[in-house]
């Protein structure tokens, strides 16, 4: 019996019928057909197709690989786009200008800055009862697929915000359609701005 070496790996080789080794190569060229499949298996699993060959007494036989489903990875919001997403919450379905969209973000940011609030954009607006889309299922890239005015609004006043604007106090914590805090410092398109 002679040692063969198949990708650094010696076996034997034992005489194999022709028809056998046929129907396996035919199996295999049929797998080449979905070689990117078969690509992405081998690189999940550091294994070649070869390795999958198992000689037994004259008989060659396949073991089917396991195929691993890769999925791409999650898009991570940046900070403009958690912003907006912040912002959009706030001004959709109002008739806001400009100026409100990017007072709206500066509040948020105001939170980030304030030691009374959490210290990221992302927890400022998780926080129960304030910006909460975010726990909702909300991203910026379910928001930006409607490309409706408010979403391009809040997408532009974010990017505005995030290179520095500054139309508000650092003081300014709150924005709703009430009053809230304990002054007001802005009435704009129906929102309040205060401390």
């Amino acid at each position: 019996m002679k040692l063969l070496s198949i990708r650094g790996k010696r076996v034997a080789k034992k005489p194999v019928n022709l028809t056998l080794v046929g129907t396996a190569l035919s199996v295999v060229f049929s797998l080449a057909i979905t070689s990117c499949t078969v690509a992405a298996w081998e690189k999940s699993t550091g294994e070649h197709w070869s390795d999958k060959l198992i000689w037994n007494q004259n008989k060659v036989t396949i073991e089917q690989p396991v195929l691993v489903q890769i999925e791409e990875p999650e898009h991570v919001m940046t900070d403009a786009e958690t912003l907006a997403v912040g912002i959009y919450t706030v001004i959709r379905g109002h008739n806001v200008t400009d100026t409100a969209a990017i007072m709206v973000g500066e509040v948020i940011l105001n939170r980030v800055n304030s030691t009374m609030f959490p210290s990221t954009i992302c927890d400022v607006l998780m926080q129960p009862y304030q910006f909460g889309e975010l726990d909702k299922g909300f991203s910026w890239e379910k928001i930006a697929k409607t490309s409706n005015k408010d979403s391009v609004l809040a997408y532009e006043a974010a990017q505005t915000v995030i290179t520095g604007s500054d139309l508000l106090p650092d003081d300014v914590l709150y924005v709703s359609e009430t009053t809230q805090g304990t002054e007001t410092v802005a009435l704009l398109n129906g929102l309040y701005f205060c401390r």
